[in-house]
């Protein structure tokens, strides 16, 4: 069909991204083989997603079907909300414990904040649907179902940066709809956060700044891991500046710091030390390309 005989807007900053982590994968092996198995499964995450839009484009489907698409996939991450909130019941809500936190079908404790910025990422666009006023209702209706859920399941992630990015992402869409029912939902937001929120929730943000006994204000240890983990990526970078290969960040980040194994914490940094300045390149051209297409769908 005539749609699919050019190339599409994305597929482009895809294939150098593609690219980008191919070499990644290589540069990982040139001197190293031990872990082949584990890194052909990075390389199969690295891929998987992007390759469902080129399944989409190829698959030609029209407009109803596509809404029907997006419904499902919606309609998978409030199931898989529903998961980490029947978590986070069982956790003791009076105080914050670093062993409890809801990761949804997504493994260990440890994966906790990808899970948090999974139902984020989800969350804006069943808010969308929300705040549009010409959906049926029915519609409208399950969106705020599903928003409660996700919200829900952030709040026991007890992820930080997925409480940002879920605060940020809804006060845009409030904004663009309207400026005063943005400041009434930011006015209601302090208020539940002060008598609806649980303790441990809110333990969790407290946690963030600590005062000792002089008074001086230090961050937590996550949060000051991070910036450390962030200028020893730096460091990695001096050092390998082709990057250290997909998925082997944790192997070399014990040598400039004392976090040996840690995620980066940072998707353009692991981005950076793994594939290089050609991975970051083209992530950001990504981002770009999807900048663009937003407009355009909004213009038209």
């Amino acid at each position: 069909p005539p749609h699919l005989a050019r190339p599409g807007y994305l597929t482009p900053p895809l294939v150098a991204l593609f690219l980008a982590m191919l070499l990644g994968f290589i540069a990982a092996h040139w001197h190293d083989l031990s872990s082949a198995v584990k890194d052909l499964r990075e390389a199969k995450v690295a891929v998987l997603y992007p390759l469902l839009y080129l399944a989409y484009r190829r698959c030609g489907l029209d407009l109803r079907t596509t809404k029907q698409l997006i419904v499902l996939v919606l309609l998978v991450a409030v199931v898989a909300g529903l998961e980490a909130v029947s978590q986070g019941l069982k956790f003791n809500l009076g105080e914050f414990s670093e062993q409890q936190r809801a990761t949804g079908p997504f493994g260990q404790v440890k994966m906790a904040n990808r899970a948090g910025v999974f139902f984020a990422m989800f969350l804006p666009m069943l808010a969308a649907v929300a705040l549009q006023f010409r959906q049926r209702r029915l519609a409208r209706w399950a969106a705020i179902a599903g928003c409660m859920i996700l919200i829900t399941a952030i709040l026991f992630t007890y992820s930080r940066q997925s409480y940002l990015i879920a605060l940020f992402a809804i006060m845009i869409l409030l904004l663009w709809r309207s400026i005063p029912a943005a400041l009434l939902v930011a006015v209601l937001v302090v208020g539940a956060a002060a008598s609806l929120l649980p303790k441990s929730v809110i333990d969790r943000v407290q946690d963030t700044q600590q005062v000792d006994a002089s008074g001086t204000v230090t961050l937590d240890l996550s949060t000051t891991s991070r910036f450390r983990i962030w200028d020893g990526t730096i460091e990695m970078l001096r050092d390998h500046p082709a990057g250290v290969g997909l998925g082997r960040f944790g192997d070399h980040i014990g040598n400039y710091t004392s976090y040996g194994g840690k995620d980066a914490h940072n998707g353009f940094l692991l981005t950076l030390a793994e594939c290089g300045p050609l991975g970051l390149m083209a992530m950001l051209w990504v981002f770009w390309r999807l900048w663009l297409l937003a407009r355009w769908l909004r213009r038209s």
